[in-house]
């Protein structure tokens, strides 16, 4: 079992962390870079489901918490609510593996008829599940992640603009370190064109 000290660690290094993915589809090209803020993990992890444990809703107040240990599995697992998180806890511990997967790229442009608010859905997959990780665009192409969870039916993906990813990096912003994912293969395509 992934524990809620594991997820906030890593979260805390995917926020130091871009991936940048240049995603196509026939002849069209979407640029997108995936940032991770710390406004996102509170949600991301499920912790607004366990209502009354904690008195704040400050992500980055409650992510200190759990990484001083302020704030433990213990406290969580006694709350009502905690079989619901415990599996955003292990995505989240998990979501650099997931997202550096074999995945699926969606933009949304069709209704979802959900309450979940994202312009780009990454279909992933976690011990054999399917994952959907929920983005949302901010500015210049760059999405923060809004929802993560094995969904129970598949309908979020239906009628959506499917991409394929034709190059993918992960860029340290501490140490500028770059790694190459997926190696852009087409010659025709300048990766410096759609990222800095």
């Amino acid at each position: 079992m992934e524990s809620l000290l594991a997820a906030a660690k890593s979260y805390e290094t995917l926020m130091s962390t871009r991936y940048r993915i240049l995603l196509g589809k026939k002849r069209s090209l979407l640029p997108i870079e995936l940032s991770f803020h710390v406004d996102n993990f509170y949600h991301l992890v499920g912790l607004h489901k366990l209502k009354y444990l904690l008195s704040t809703r400050n992500s980055e107040r409650i992510l200190k918490m759990i990484l001083s240990g302020e704030l433990t599995d213990e406290m969580a697992m006694a709350h009502e609510k905690y079989p619901e998180i415990k599996d955003r806890i292990a995505l989240v511990t998990n979501l650099s593996e997931i997202l550096e997967g074999n995945v699926r790229y969606f933009e949304i442009v069709h209704e979802m008829y959900s309450l979940i608010k994202a312009d780009l859905i990454i279909l992933g997959k976690f011990n054999e599940k399917d994952t959907l990780y929920f983005a949302i665009k901010m500015i210049n192409n760059v999405y923060a992640p809004v929802s993560l969870f094995n969904p129970e039916m598949g309908h979020y993906t239906e009628n959506q603009k499917e991409y394929r990813a034709l190059y993918f990096d992960k860029l340290n912003l501490d140490t500028r370190n770059l790694t190459i994912i997926k190696p852009c293969t087409s010659t025709t395509i300048d990766i410096n064109e759609y990222f800095e």
